[in-house]
């Protein structure tokens, strides 16, 4: 975890299979938010159980877990329904 950050700073989690997603959305994201990372929705479920995010972004289509899956697993679990949840399609040109 980054130390410069604002301790008020909130916690996102961003789940994307695509490594360049990851990488461009940290640029863009890390020098306001502390930001944690999952490569698929089974380890983005993983880690909004233990670290409870105070926002997810997460690609729809994935393997393992997808994110409309982990939208519907976040949503049903009265520990984690309140996170916002953000989700996006990336299309191949």
């Amino acid at each position: 975890m980054r130390t410069d950050l604002k301790p008020e700073a909130p916690l996102l989690l961003l789940v994307d299979d695509n490594h360049d997603m990851r990488q461009f959305l940290n640029l863009q994201l890390k020098k306001i938010y502390p930001i944690e990372f999952a490569r698929d929705g089974e380890e983005g479920w993983q880690k909004a159980v233990s670290l409870i995010p105070d926002l997810i972004i997460s690609d729809i289509i994935m393997q393992v877990m997808d994110g409309i899956q982990l939208l519907d697993k976040v949503k049903n679990d009265i520990n984690t329904s309140h996170i916002p949840v953000i989700t996006f399609s990336q299309t191949l040109h």
